[in-house]
């Protein structure tokens, strides 16, 4: 079960806001920032992950992601489909990553779970034609949270979601996605400010979600670091994800 979560989650994470930018938008109260367009091509991304139940918060696993694309990054962080590229292979503190993971290629992720939240992180990338190898060391620490008691069990989505925001802290954007695995287009994902109070959806970008009663709500907390290396911008990121299941929506 943990590795078709972990599997759901990184993919969500990854092709998400994408789908999302393909909808019609209404107009959002949450501050979301502007798409970045200055050229970063590659994310090395290191996260924590933890279930809520109730009011009860388990620590789950810790693992990673790294990708190389042709195409510039939205938001510094999510690729364009199809636009993998080369980049040898890479590590983070001496643990190697699984290339093509997932049947995605020319993307590596790590499949244990185990890569231990390190700081900082190490990361060391052999190189291809495409990118020249390097090691960076990323000295971010993973943000931190504790206002998860604050997010409802049930929601009415005819009505908008409202969802406090408080108690976090080291993060600089932070990625929402409200998960439905049953009904309609399945999630509504957003992007919005490291230094927002609330998580605002509206009746409209709730409506192809549908009715349900084991929905996840996954909130994603980043610290991102952009650096310029071997030609390429590449975005050096912490995260922290809170997976909350079992939310109904009525």
């Amino acid at each position: 079960m943990k590795n078709v979560v972990a599997q759901s989650l990184i993919l969500i994470l990854s092709i998400g806001l994408y789908a999302c930018k393909k909808k019609d938008k209404s107009p959002n109260p949450t501050p979301e920032p502007t798409p970045i367009v200055e050229g970063t091509r590659a994310l090395f991304n290191s996260y924590k992950t933890c279930m809520v139940t109730g009011s009860v918060i388990t620590y789950t696993w810790d693992t990673g992601e790294a990708f190389l694309c042709n195409q510039d990054l939205m938001y510094d962080l999510i690729p364009f489909s199809n636009s993998y590229i080369d980049m040898g292979t890479v590590s983070m503190n001496g643990k190697t990553f699984k290339k093509n993971a997932y049947g995605q290629s020319n993307r590596h992720i790590d499949t244990t779970g185990n890569l231990g939240n390190p700081v900082p992180q190490i990361w060391q990338i052999s190189g291809s034609s495409n990118l020249s190898g390097f090691t960076y060391t990323n000295n971010s620490n993973y943000p931190t949270y504790t206002g998860y008691t604050a997010i409802a069990d049930s929601f009415v989505i005819s009505s908008g979601i409202n969802i406090p925001l408080n108690n976090y802290f080291g993060a600089d954007a932070i990625f929402v996605n409200l998960f439905n695995p049953s009904g309609g287009n399945g999630s509504a994902t957003k992007t919005i400010e490291g230094n927002a109070s609330s998580i605002v959806y509206t009746a409209s970008e709730l409506s192809s979600i549908g009715t349900c009663t084991n929905a996840y709500l996954i909130i994603s907390f980043s610290k991102n670091n952009i650096q310029s290396l071997s030609g390429k911008k590449c975005n050096f990121r912490a995260g922290l994800s809170i997976q909350k299941s079992g939310i109904k929506l009525k």
